[in-house]
């Protein structure tokens, strides 16, 4: 989508999945107040019992995240130490949830009635918020995103309340702890307001598709057009496509691309994830 505002004719149509609009980096409540509504209560509780049941216990878990880096000859430099990004996936852990899983998955935290053992917890925080992402490995190849984040695309905010006197990094989230120092950010606060301003006003033949239970989404863009269109999966997360919609839903967009797919050759079975 971000491709087609700056080569509006490189394509007939575009559709974009699971697309965050953060128009404002500076006002992340709509971020903070989606994870805090999302879901069930109970979900919800059993995350925030988790983050409380492994900061605590960081000692522990560090042993074992510095045991695997050790292990697979992994180190810790882009982030700074493994202390800081085990902290992070931490605090990431609610909203890499709800955008790679499903309620059954958020309601199945170990240690929600807190009494999980600490390999449980961390076996299911490796799970959850993929620890070897904030490894160098795995960390470097990310570099180009979070720099992106930082410098055009904004990144949310969390909450942190629940978890007052267990943290060590005020800045454990923020992009700027994934780029290496020695490369300069300045963040451009015209950037994604020009992407959103371009949707409302001028965008046409374009799709989106997002799940309601997705976070990255809790910003999403709106269409000012006719021929341009927003629908929704519900209980759907990150990973949304068009066979997820709803049959009406489904016919509403297939009917929609078919047109553009016969101008560009199409085959049978366009678009992906059609019926």
């Amino acid at each position: 989508m971000y491709h087609r505002r700056f080569h509006p004719y490189d394509v007939d149509g575009t559709v974009a999945y699971s697309a965050p609009n953060n128009a404002d980096d500076r006002e992340d409540s709509a971020y903070v107040r989606f994870l805090e509504h999302v879901g069930t209560a109970t979900a919800r509780d059993a995350l925030k019992t988790a983050q409380r049941q492994m900061l605590p216990r960081r000692t522990q878990l560090f042993a074992r995240y510095e045991a695997w880096a050790t292990a697979t000859g992994d180190t810790f430099r882009v982030i700074g130490s493994a202390d800081k990004a085990l902290e992070s996936a931490v605090l990431r852990v609610p909203f890499m949830c709800w955008q790679r899983h499903t309620a059954a998955d958020a309601v199945a935290v170990p240690g929600a009635d807190a009494d999980a053992s600490t390999d449980a917890l961390y076996a299911w925080l490796e799970r959850t918020a993929a620890l070897p992402a904030y490894a160098d490995s795995t960390a470097r190849s990310l570099i180009p995103y979070w720099y992106q984040l930082g410098t055009q695309m904004g990144c949310l905010d969390v909450p942190t309340a629940h978890l007052d006197g267990l943290l060590r990094y005020p800045d454990a989230v923020e992009p700027r702890s994934f780029v290496p120092r020695d490369i300069p950010m300045r963040f451009d606060v015209e950037a994604m307001p020009g992407i959103d301003g371009w949707v409302r006003r001028r965008a046409s033949r374009l799709l989106f598709v997002n799940g309601t239970q997705d976070p990255s989404v809790a910003e999403p863009f709106r269409t000012g057009r006719g021929d341009a269109r927003v629908l929704w999966v519900p209980g759907g997360n990150h990973r949304v496509t068009i066979a997820d919609l709803s049959p009406g839903d489904r016919a509403e967009a297939v009917t929609a691309l078919r047109p553009l797919g016969r101008g560009r050759g199409a085959q049978d079975g366009w678009p992906p994830g059609g019926p």
